[in-house]
């Protein structure tokens, strides 16, 4: 998989407006996003990751910092390769 921290910090830098983001700073509080956007990240992910995303997964702290979403990609893709091994 390629490096997600970076894909996915690059997604959201783009999505406000070139602003700085940390990787726990909540993208929702900067005003830049709202929840449509987590619709368009939901989208974003299964195809970038090549994940499939379950309406367990969607949950918005799964895609509220860049570090929540790098850590949500990482357990689902490592529960796809579990799979995949197991098929």
């Amino acid at each position: 998989m390629s490096n997600p921290h970076l894909l996915i910090r690059e997604f959201y830098t783009s999505r406000a407006n070139g602003m700085e983001l940390g990787d726990d700073q909540d993208i929702f509080d900067t005003g830049y996003v709202t929840s449509m956007f987590a619709l368009h990240a939901l989208t974003w992910v299964e195809k970038t990751f090549d994940l499939d995303i379950a309406s367990e997964d969607l949950m918005i702290d799964n895609f509220r910092t860049i570090s929540s979403l790098v850590s949500f990609v990482e357990r689902k893709a490592s529960v796809g390769a579990a799979g995949d091994a197991q098929g």
